[in-house]
């Protein structure tokens, strides 16, 4: 199977899986399913498409840990897709919610806020 059929059935999948974790209204697995296709449109080069993932998952983040992993997640993807106006918001909300746990996360921030 080459890269392009892995790539559409891995997205097929997790797609239906969202759908089938919307109808039930499962938030907390709607972020982790959203954050999961982030990854995927990442590991293949679709790194648009995984900074709206992510985005999605911000929606359904509620714990404010998650919301700061998600928020750095996108701040990532955007700097390396240059769009920095998503990456100055999603940055200082990453940077809004940081409780401390990560040196070397906030660090990043630092740069990546200095950056855009």
């Amino acid at each position: 199977m080459n890269t392009q059929h892995a790539y559409k059935g891995d997205i097929n999948s997790k797609e239906n899986e969202i759908n089938v974790l919307k109808q039930n209204f499962i938030k907390d697995s709607i972020r982790i399913a959203f954050v999961e296709m982030g990854d995927i449109h990442y590991k293949y080069g679709s790194v648009t498409n995984a900074v709206f993932s992510y985005m999605k998952a911000c929606d359904y983040a509620v714990v404010p840990e998650d919301q700061f992993n998600i928020a750095v997640k996108v701040a990532q993807a955007c700097l390396e897709v240059q769009n920095f106006q998503a990456l100055a918001k999603y940055a200082q909300e990453a940077r809004n919610k940081d409780q401390g746990k990560s040196e070397a996360l906030t660090n990043q921030l630092s740069v990546i806020l200095a950056m855009a």
